[in-house]
C-alpha cells in the first residue's frame, strides 16, 4: 500500500517537493540547503538589528576595546612569530551541472513516475495533498472534537 503523500513548493528556491507523512514534519524548505541558508540570513539580520540599537553598539565597544587592551598585552609579552604562507589553491574545478531531459517525468510537477519521497525515497501514492495531516490522536481546547472528563 502507498504512502500519503505532501507535496509543495520550496519559497526559497520554488523547487517542488513531495514529502510522505512519516517524514513530513511540517517542513517548508527543500533539501537542497535552502532552511540553512534562511536561518543563516535571519541571524545575519539579526544581528544587524541589534549592531543598530544602543545596546548592541554600547557592547560592541566595549568588546572591541577588551581586545585591543588584549592585542596591545600579547605584542608586548611575546616575541614576533615567523609567518609561514602556504598556498590554499586548488588545483580541481567544481563539476559542472548537466541537466539531461528526462522522458518519464511528469509535465505538471516535474516528478519521475511513480512519485518518491524526497527524504527516504518511499513510493508515495500519486494523489498528493498540499496541506498538511491532522493526527486523530491530539485535539486542540478550541475545537469541538475536545471533551473533558467528568
Amino acid at each position: 500500500m502507498e504512502d500519503s503523500a505532501r507535496y509543495y513548493i520550496c519559497p526559497r528556491c520554488l523547487q517542488s517537493v513531495v514529502l510522505c507523512s512519516h517524514c513530513d514534519r511540517g517542513n517548508i524548505y527543500c533539501f537542497s540547503g535552502c532552511s540553512e541558508i534562511v536561518r543563516r540570513e535571519s541571524l545575519q539580520e539579526s544581528g544587524k538589528r541589534y549592531q543598530n540599537s544602543q545596546k548592541g553598539r554600547r557592547n560592541h565597544a566595549q568588546r572591541q576595546a577588551e581586545y585591543r587592551i588584549r592585542q596591545a598585552l600579547a605584542e608586548v609579552s611575546s616575541p614576533p612569530a615567523s609567518q609561514s604562507v602556504t598556498h590554499h589553491g586548488s588545483g580541481e574545478t567544481p563539476p559542472t551541472a548537466s541537466i539531461e531531459a528526462d522522458e518519464q517525468k511528469c509535465e505538471l510537477t516535474g516528478f519521475k513516475l511513480p512519485y518518491r519521497c524526497h527524504c527516504c525515497g518511499r513510493v508515495v501514492s500519486s494523489y498528493l495533498r498540499r496541506s498538511y495531516l491532522r493526527h486523530n490522536g491530539y485535539s486542540h481546547p478550541g475545537s469541538s472534537s475536545f471533551q473533558t472528563k467528568a
